[in-house]
């Protein structure tokens, strides 16, 4: 009985930290979106552009992203003509590459690489985000293929191990039997 007791305190006081921790990280979001789309329209982008972003750029807070880093590749499409619809789509493919675990320091630096390589070609608006697209589409397309060779790779590791487990596994019968005829006698 006072097991029950002392497991229920435990896990109600364990469900009492997750729920503040979790509260604490969505207003800490909360707080750094507010701050971001103050900074955003302070550095020219619409209103219209920032409620376009503001989804995806929450769901890459919310994973851990830097907000100066998602500020500056923002900033960046928008002064080279990326909006609306555009610049959403641009947003909503970093968030899904913030998602997979890329972090936004290398996103900001795919896009920025892309949005320089489309500038140079003369790319704009939905050119421009396009190329931006199909950069993070590139990366993320790497990243699976990455993973899919790891998760081969952990197999084969797997079925090594069982070989080797099998092989220890008779040499250890073989020992003891050999120990058992000479301790036996």
């Amino acid at each position: 009985m006072k097991k029950n007791v002392g497991s229920s305190i435990f896990l109600c006081l364990a469900v009492l930290l997750l729920w503040t921790l979790s509260y604490a990280q969505t207003q800490d979001v909360a707080s750094e979106l507010k701050e971001l789309k103050t900074e955003l329209q302070q550095k020219g982008l619409t209103q219209a552009d920032i409620v376009a972003v503001e989804k995806p750029v929450k769901e890459m807070l919310s994973q851990g992203a830097n907000k100066e880093d998602i500020k500056k590749t923002l900033v960046d499409l928008s002064s080279k003509g990326v909006t609306g619809g555009d610049l959403k789509a641009s947003a909503s493919s970093m968030s899904g590459l913030v998602k997979s675990g890329v972090a936004s320091k290398e996103v900001g630096s795919i896009v920025s690489r892309a949005v320089k390589q489309a500038h140079a070609k003369g790319l704009k608006g939905k050119d421009l985000a396009a190329k931006v697209h199909e950069a993070i589409k590139q990366r993320k397309t790497e990243m699976e293929q990455v993973k899919a060779k790891i998760k081969e790779k952990q197999k084969e590791m797997q079925g090594k191990t069982e070989k080797i487990k099998k092989g220890m596994d008779k040499e250890t019968q073989e020992q003891q039997k050999m120990m058992k005829g000479k301790w036996g006698k």
